[in-house]
């Protein structure tokens, strides 16, 4: 007889509660069918990237990513202005063994740098700025290296053997991580 009676005396904090469980319930399900997905990450158009950390060797370790162009080597034939105008625009992935160069366009292939196949280190700056005045990029950014071995990934983003290219001399590699840390065939 009790717990009827607060039941009676307080009939519209009883109905509120009611009200509140509705509405909880409502959210949870707008919720539930609210979920949408999508290909793109960030900025509208923006493309999935299509590295993973499945594409690195056994126990290579993936540090940091940068948005970068990459620039054909200068030549007498063709200077630097005119490599300039023929950038890719992508991000570089640091990696302990590696660096991968992931293009914007995604029937380019990924590209993978091995470190071991790199001549000379990595040098910065190793434009004059006299040569940088004719294009929009800027000489202290800049950074080359000389590699012996790239090996192709992912080409029309489709999944299938990994090339790999050693100076002069051209490898089909597996389809799985390491493919790239066998010798040359």
């Amino acid at each position: 007889k009790k717990k009827k009676k607060k039941k009676e005396k307080n009939p519209k904090r009883a109905k509120k509660k009611k009200k509140k469980k509705k509405k909880g319930k409502k959210q949870r399900m707008s919720s539930q069918n609210g979920w949408s997905f999508s290909t793109t990450t960030g900025p509208v158009g923006r493309p999935a990237s299509r590295f993973n950390l499945l594409l690195l060797e056994h126990g290579e370790v993936f540090f940091q990513d940068y948005s970068v162009y990459k620039l054909p080597m200068p030549t007498r034939e063709r200077p630097f202005w005119k490599c300039a105008k023929m950038r890719q625009q992508g991000r570089l992935k640091l990696c302990s063994r590696s660096l991968c160069f992931e293009p914007a366009d995604t029937q380019a292939p990924l590209l993978k740098f091995p470190l071991r196949g790199i001549r000379g280190g990595i040098r910065y700056n190793p434009i004059d700025a006299a040569e940088c005045e004719l294009s929009d990029i800027d000489a202290e950014k800049l950074f080359r290296f000389v590699t012996d071995m790239v090996i192709e990934m992912k080409e029309g983003d489709r999944i299938g053997p990994f090339v790999q290219h050693i100076r002069g001399r051209e490898a089909q590699g597996g389809n799985g991580a390491g493919a790239g840390s066998g010798g040359a065939a």
